[in-house]
């Protein structure tokens, strides 16, 4: 290998070192719960309000189910988690459904 100016050299190696390396991710320290919510026939439910209470959230976190029937509550802490799911009927009644617990480092609460 022909004489290369230290300089140089170590240019062309950060150079490298830099093109070569990956972005390093911090590690999370929160959780989502995720899931689908079906009714009694295995149908999607959109349209559903989705919330969660715990003891370290302050207050309710609420989502509301897409059309697939899907919700997701991200940036939990750790913990377990109590969840309500609320649907407005056709003549206005609400229907609940309590009961459902879930940690936040689950992956699917459905």
């Amino acid at each position: 290998m022909p004489d290369v100016n230290p300089r140089v050299r170590a240019a062309l190696l950060a150079a490298i070192v830099l093109l070569t390396t990956h972005v390093i991710h911090a590690q999370r320290t929160t959780g989502d719960l995720l899931g689908v919510v079906r009714d009694s026939s295995g149908a999607v439910l959109p349209g559903v309000t989705v919330s969660v209470t715990g003891p370290n959230i302050p207050r309710a976190q609420t989502t509301i189910t897409a059309e697939n029937g899907s919700y997701r509550i991200a940036n939990l802490p750790p913990g377990t988690y109590a969840l309500t799911f609320e649907l407005a009927g056709p003549s206005g009644q609400r229907r609940r459904r309590h009961g459902a617990e879930r940690r936040a480092r689950d992956w699917s609460a459905g």
